[in-house]
């Protein structure tokens, strides 16, 4: 079985819900704005060899490709009242990378941040130094099959004049880990969003990521899933993909790749406590894609947290 990876190529308020009364009805609440604004489009452009069909022979060449995908905003608050903002994403969305393959950075990323009148900007974020190493910033995950990476944008907003843009993120506490997805009722069969920009397409003015549906589909604990990938040689190897991995059934699709997967905001109508349920909780990060089968492969929230909190020691 191949894996692909979702290359055309965010985010929520942490409560520990409560199962409701034996009685009372629910209903699916729109999307949290902080849930949905936080996902924005990055685009990397990088050089790649691939092949090409000359008369009788096939020959390698250099080739510019220029990709889209996704990511999201989470923000933790620290100690001294102060706050780390962080664009959370795929390995593979900021350079080359696959199972087989360490991680290669593309030179920068363009993010497509929102602005204050509801359109976008894009801004370049550079991946390496003046060395050219990847920057002190950017903090892939070290285990070398997970497929995610966090930047830390901190310094980088404070050093660029954003005054015109509107910056949403989510904290860190909002991101719940594969072990206590039971607490905010989610089981395997429960049905999940996912923000993108599935092909590339977003709302064109104001780049805002489209929303779809899926269940998950494999049991919520560490799982180990062989397979065949091609590496950068274009040999189909078989590797390992283990770790706290989440398949879901959906038709996710290149450009859903970095997007937040998260639950619905369900609201419990006869509860006067409005705020009860009102929250969509991120579970994972949208990697890749199973050929022909319609499962994609998730990485739980889980590893965002551990970088975020590796990073952010004090």
């Amino acid at each position: 079985m191949k894996l692909k990876l979702l290359r055309l190529v965010s985010i929520i308020t942490v409560l520990l819900l409560s199962k409701p009364a034996i009685g009372q009805e629910k209903y699916q609440g729109p999307i949290d704005d902080n849930t949905y604004l936080s996902t924005v489009r990055i685009t990397k452009a990088s050089q790649e060899k691939i092949s090409v069909k000359q008369k009788k022979k096939t020959i390698v060449v250099d080739s510019l490709i220029v990709s889209a995908g996704t990511g999201f905003f989470v923000f933790r608050r620290m100690p001294d009242a102060t706050s780390r903002i962080f664009l959370v994403t795929n390995k593979h969305m900021i350079g080359s990378w696959s199972l087989n393959d360490s991680l290669v950075t593309a030179k920068n990323v363009f993010v497509g941040f929102y602005t204050k009148n509801g359109l976008f900007k894009n801004i370049t974020i550079s991946l390496n130094d003046a060395t050219g190493k990847i920057a002190p910033y950017v903090h892939p995950y070290p285990n070398q099959v997970v497929d995610v990476v966090v930047i830390d944008i901190t310094s980088f907003l404070s050093d660029i004049a954003l005054s015109d843009v509107a910056l949403f993120g989510i904290p860190i506490e909002n991101l719940v880990s594969l072990a206590n997805l039971n607490l905010c009722n989610i089981y395997t069969g429960s049905q999940v969003l996912i923000a993108g920009y599935p092909s590339g397409i977003g709302i064109a003015s104001q780049s805002r990521p489209i929303i779809k549906s899926a269940i998950i589909s494999s049991p919520l604990t560490t799982i180990d899933i062989i397979i065949t990938i091609e590496n950068r040689n274009h040999q189909a190897v078989m590797n390992s993909l283990y770790g706290k991995i989440i398949l879901i059934d959906g038709y996710i699709v290149g450009g859903n790749s970095g997007g937040p997967v998260f639950t619905p905001r369900d609201k419990i109508i006869s509860d006067p406590k409005v705020n009860l349920g009102q929250v969509n909780y991120v579970i994972g990060i949208v990697s890749s894609v199973y050929n022909n089968t319609g499962v994609s492969v998730l990485y739980s929230s889980d590893y965002i947290k551990d970088l975020i909190y590796q990073y952010t020691k004090n």
